[in-house]
């Protein structure tokens, strides 16, 4: 009888080693899948910096724990209540945090994305970057490349007027980081080709230098607080306007984007082609215009005859160079 119980209670501890060793089993294999599918939000984007960290925390001073190039692809699993930083898996499954202006969602939408903690906000002397709102302005369109450079990977070409929004440029101004209107493309193109109304504004959008370790780097004029980007087109579909009108008064005439003889030529106006007149220079040597198509850009004064309005009520600035 005694070994009948110590066999029944010897087979009860078997049997419920099994369940305990079957429970474990499952607990571990919870343990591992949940993270694997909470890193699985469906939402998918692309690095647009030339190098980008990943940091332990949604903060500038935080540990770095990796550096991703451009063209990367990660999984965004979550983001801060301002949306300045996204929690991201990485294709390597690491766990880590990056500033969202430096990455472009290329699958799914970042109203999908969940707040993390609504109390983590990143540093309050670190500025949002601003993204300045564009058109192209050359009319043979312009070509968006993979890098900074003539001899890059041409990914498109921008039809004249398309708008863009400016999210990087190059430290000498020659190039802008841009997104095309319906956000499905990102690249880089002649700054001498962007018009821009608001020019002041560029000098808070940040560096994105190709190449280089501080490729996601705010400029010196970012000294604190957020940042308010502006609302997505306004800047572009408005360009300035003015009720002074001219036309050409010579067979052929270049526009070009900078009031210079050696700035790039935008296009070339007939004689007795029509033009609005938005600007003039200091000494009223060139005229910023716009053409009958869209295009901004400057021609000397000397070849433009006024038809209506007054050369007195035509701005006078200060045009910022083009690179």
């Amino acid at each position: 009888m005694k070994l009948r119980i110590i066999s029944i209670v010897a087979l009860v501890a078997v049997l419920c080693s099994m369940g305990l060793v079957s429970m474990n089993v499952g607990a571990a294999a919870l343990a591992q899948a949940t993270p694997d599918a909470a890193k699985k939000s469906g939402v998918v984007a692309k690095v647009i910096a030339a190098e980008l960290s990943v940091r332990s925390l949604p903060n500038i001073r935080a540990t770095a724990l990796k550096v991703l190039k451009a063209g990367e692809a990660v999984d965004v699993i979550g983001k801060t209540n301002n949306g300045f930083w996204f929690q991201i898996n990485t294709s390597d499954n690491l766990t880590g945090w990056v500033a969202s202006a430096y990455v472009v969602i290329s699958t799914g939408k970042e109203a999908d994305v969940p707040v993390i903690d609504a109390s983590v906000i990143p540093d309050k002397d670190v500025c949002a970057p601003v993204a300045v709102n564009g058109r192209v302005n050359s009319v043979d369109g312009l070509s968006i490349r993979a890098t900074p450079s003539n001899t890059s990977e041409k990914l498109d070409v921008l039809k004249a007027g398309s708008l863009v929004t400016i999210i990087g440029q190059n430290t000498a101004g020659t190039w802008y980081l841009v997104t095309t209107q319906d956000k499905k493309l990102t690249g880089w193109v002649g700054a001498a080709y962007v018009f821009v109304t608001n020019k002041a504004k560029l000098a808070e959008v940040p560096f994105v230098d190709a190449g280089t370790r501080s490729a996601a780097t705010l400029p010196p004029s970012c000294t604190g607080g957020a940042a308010t980007p502006e609302a997505v087109g306004t800047e572009a579909a408005n360009p300035p306007t003015s009720n002074v009108k001219g036309k050409v008064n010579v067979a052929s005439l270049r526009v070009r984007a900078n009031p210079s003889t050696d700035a790039d030529t935008l296009k070339v106006l007939n004689a007795n082609d029509a033009v609005t007149l938005l600007a003039q220079n200091q000494n009223e040597q060139w005229l910023q215009v716009e053409t009958a198509d869209g295009i901004i850009g400057w021609v000397g004064s000397a070849y433009i005859t006024l038809t209506a309005g007054k050369l007195a009520d035509v701005p006078k600035i200060t045009p910022a160079p083009v690179g």
